[in-house]
């Protein structure tokens, strides 16, 4: 049995990605541990660009002890097979600081497993299937 990564955020990136977003997604997790605060400041050189990677990985790293509902592995099976026209968010790059916010509440949400404004608590991985932006392109587009 392979031994999950102890750290979370260990997925594989495409290598043609030229999203500001995924580009440095992947710059981070392919950076010794050591060396990654370097790339979450990285936007600030490239115009704001990729500015949606630092702030929710900054805020899912405040988190990251509660992180631990689901395995990486239960997360990739939810995003390879989620109704992607169910989706909210096209890409992190379109997200505006509203979505972010949205989306880093959804983080905090689910790390303390809090109370939602419907009286649910916490968040399942359904809930998470409409909130993480697609990988894949929609039917029909």
């Amino acid at each position: 049995k392979e031994k999950e990564s102890k750290f979370k955020l260990d997925f594989d990136f495409p290598d043609d990605s030229t999203s500001p977003f995924m580009v440095f997604a992947n710059a981070y997790a392919n950076e010794k541990r050591s060396k990654r605060l370097g790339v979450l400041f990285a936007p600030m050189s490239y115009e704001g660009r990729g500015f949606q990677f630092s702030l929710i990985v900054i805020h899912a790293l405040s988190f990251m002890a509660d992180l631990k509902h689901h395995s990486d592995h239960e997360w990739n099976v939810m995003i390879e097979n989620r109704n992607v026209e169910e989706c909210y968010y096209e890409t992190f790059d379109n997200m505006r600081m509203g979505d972010v916010f949205t989306f880093c509440s959804a983080i905090e949400i689910y790390a303390k497993c809090l109370k939602r404004a419907n009286g649910e608590v916490g968040m399942t991985l359904e809930d998470w299937a409409k909130f993480y932006p697609l990988i894949k392109k929609r039917r029909n587009s």
